[in-house]
């Protein structure tokens, strides 16, 4: 075992983390015990990236951008059209937003325009007394 990997099981203090230097001689080690070659290690990583074989991912693939550019091609949209409609409505979103907040203010100062002269009135007069 490689100074740095702690067995599973045994009762060892926990071992400092590998840097990847010790990381990838310690795969390169453990490929090479298993008999493994390269090309399958490589495919392993891949297969594990996709979450399928590369065949099976790339047919899930072709079969679904069939089925989304026929349903596409039904409505009449172009990959622009949803690029577009994504844009719209995020600009919209925030147009809505600043909207509201513009509405929120007018309230605020609609309020003000009674509440703050009333203050002072108030505080005048009871500064008298």
């Amino acid at each position: 075992m490689m100074p740095g990997l702690q067995a599973i099981g045994k009762a060892e203090p926990a071992a400092p983390l590998l840097d990847a230097v010790q990381w990838n001689a310690y795969l390169w080690c453990r490929a090479a015990e298993s008999g493994g070659s390269n090309r399958r290690m490589a495919l392993s990583a891949l297969t594990r990236f996709l979450g399928d074989t590369p065949l099976r991912v790339f047919l899930k693939l072709l079969v679904v951008s069939f089925l989304v550019g026929l349903v596409m091609h039904a409505f009449g949209w172009s990959p622009m059209d949803v690029f577009y409609g994504i844009r719209q409505f995020f600009v919209d979103l925030w147009n809505l937003g600043f909207h509201a907040i513009d509405r929120f203010l007018g309230y605020i100062l609609l309020g003000a325009a009674i509440v703050v002269p009333v203050f002072i009135l108030l505080r005048i007069a009871s500064y008298r007394k």
